[in-house]
């Protein structure tokens, strides 16, 4: 590490951003290892009155905090899956928390702890090391992005990676407030710890609406986000009139009296803390397009129209969370490339039309 971040000063380079691979980043080992994986399946979680969710069979990596659906493209395990070759070998976006497409928002609470868990504070380690070998070297870390696209809409459990409720006795479970603390031991900006998210797109050209934080709907995940960080609810919003491929609307409910332990409300996060320096958001301006649609064909014009849509409610989300003096980032873009192709396809991912079905650069 110490040698690739010297090699980066001698070229020039000042600023890095890192992000760790917590999990299993990239699927390798639900598509097989030679030599084994670090990873577990664990035996399928046994309902409760409390937590009345899908039995199925978890895959444990020793990074993250809690169990992920295994991979497949038939429900209910089709959360963010891409297959490619002949014949074909599909795997599943990170993150991919118990459960998948279920929208339940006790998963933060239900979902169960890590057998092989390293423990925080051996991640800690792991990062603080990371940052002193920047500091040695004369570098700046820009951003730490502790988890990459973290939707904690969907599937709540991730906000384990901001404030953990299952591994507490393995280090400090309060990740904000952790890793604000080893950033600023090596002299960096305590601010420039983030979560990052896409920004979603309607499925209408111009259509937009609200959401249940009172904000444009668009902005819906990374209004989860900032309330995970902040303290606030995540989940998805009680009784919502989905629209356009939009979350329009809902409420934040109530939590029934037991025996009654539905999905009625959204979560409380259990601690708040002030924002990051950065918003750090993955737009792609376009029409939302659906599977097999040619989205490079959409105009200059209809694409520049839903650019200055999205970036106006961006403008409009940092001020609604008291963030409008923070670094605005756009994430996951090649710039002035437009390669044709269909939706999802390889051919058809390098431009900001294209469909979020394979990893691109970042930055």
């Amino acid at each position: 590490m110490c040698a690739f971040f010297a090699d980066l000063h001698t070229y020039g380079i000042k600023n890095v951003a890192l992000t760790p691979a917590l999990g299993d980043w990239g699927a390798a080992a639900q598509v097989g290892c030679a030599n084994g994986c670090p990873q577990k399946i664990g035996a399928p979680p046994q309902p409760t009155p409390a937590c009345s969710l899908t039995p199925v069979a978890l895959l444990y990596s020793p990074t993250l905090p809690y169990g992920e659906v295994t991979c497949s493209p038939t429900p209910p395990y089709t959360q963010w899956y891409s297959c490619t070759g002949s014949p074909q070998v599909c795997t599943c976006q990170n993150n991919a928390g118990y459960p998948a497409n279920e929208n339940d928002n006790l998963a933060y609470n239900c979902s169960p702890s890590n057998p092989i868990f390293a423990g925080w504070q051996n991640i800690y380690n792991a990062i603080n090391a990371v940052l002193a070998a920047a500091k040695q070297n004369s570098l700046t870390v820009f951003e730490l992005d502790v988890m990459n696209e973290m939707d904690t809409v969907l599937v709540p459990v991730v906000a384990r990676c901001v404030v953990d409720n299952a591994q507490t006795q393995t280090g400090n479970p309060d990740l904000v407030s952790s890793l604000r603390y080893y950033m600023g031991y090596w002299g960096f900006d305590e601010g420039r710890v983030v979560w990052d998210d896409l920004w979603d797109r309607s499925s209408l050209a111009g259509y937009n609406c609200e959401d249940v934080y009172d904000d444009y709907a668009r902005a819906m995940k990374m209004d989860s986000v900032a309330s995970a960080v902040g303290g606030g609810v995540i989940g998805v919003p009680y009784l919502p009139s989905p629209q356009n491929g939009l979350y329009c609307g809902g409420s934040v409910g109530t939590q029934p009296p037991p025996p009654q332990y539905v999905h009625v409300y959204m979560f409380q996060m259990p601690v708040g803390h002030a924002q990051p320096d950065i918003v750090d958001v993955h737009d792609y301006p376009s029409v939302q397009c659906p599977a097999g649609v040619n989205c490079a064909l959409e105009s200059n014009a209809q694409v520049s129209s839903e650019a200055q849509i999205d970036f106006t409610d961006i403008v409009h989300f940092m001020a609604l969370v008291d963030n409008s003096s923070a670094l605005f980032m756009v994430g996951e873009t090649w710039s002035n490339t437009n390669n044709s192709g269909t939706y999802g396809s390889p051919n058809g991912t390098a431009n900001c039309e294209g469909g979020h079905w394979t990893r691109r650069p970042r930055r």
